[in-house]
């Protein structure tokens, strides 16, 4: 594989219309990259190996730079969001861009890196509630938790979006958590608190 067909498949992956199958054709794109970068590096790659493996590969890691940490993050992204579409699972627009801008930041850093310009502006940071509902919600349904739509709303076996809560340093001593996992027996396990990725 050369890195034109890399830019080949991102250039069919902004063309597809269906989000889904943009979603799938990221995945894929993603999957390949990677191989092309741990291949690129004499590395071979086990047919076994899933994706995730892929994504936190050490030489990967290393070749994009421990500083990088947001880049493999935007990549888990990129990876889980395929997997839901390639389990039929309705893909929204705005998370089917997300991960289009994700792994196109991918093949640019790709493509500077070996013709020796400049590394492109990393991927957009977003706000504290687009980091929770693009990226926390997906990483929370990949563990299995149901994240509820509706804030404040405590139920078994959820996580429970935007709690209120008591006792904070604050003029109203009350504050509302971002998250709360709540156990079988509707008692919380977990609080999660959200920032913005620059955080």
């Amino acid at each position: 594989m050369e890195l034109s067909d890399l830019q080949v498949q991102l250039s069919e992956a902004r063309s597809e219309e269906n989000y889904s199958n943009c979603a799938i054709a990221c995945r894929k794109l993603l999957n390949d990259a990677i191989t092309y970068v741990l291949e690129k590096k004499h590395q071979k790659v086990s047919k076994t190996a899933t994706l995730y493996e892929l994504v936190d590969n050490n030489t990967f890691i290393e070749y994009v730079g421990s500083e990088n940490d947001d880049l493999i993050q935007a990549l888990h992204y990129a990876r889980i969001i395929g997997m839901h579409a390639e389990h039929g699972d309705s893909i929204s627009k705005k998370k089917a861009s997300i991960a289009l801008e994700n792994v196109a930041y991918l093949i640019h850093f790709i493509s500077n890196k070996e013709s020796g310009k400049a590394q492109p502006p990393k991927c957009a940071y977003m706000s504290e509630r687009e980091t929770r509902k693009q990226y926390i919600d997906v990483y929370l349904e990949e563990a299995g938790w149901k994240v509820l739509d509706k804030q404040n709303v405590i139920l078994a076996d959820t996580a429970g979006i935007e709690i209120r809560v008591e006792g904070m340093p604050n003029g109203k001593e009350e504050g509302f958590c971002d998250y709360v996992l709540y156990g079988r027996d509707g008692r919380p396990l977990a609080i999660v608190e959200a920032k913005k990725t620059s955080v």
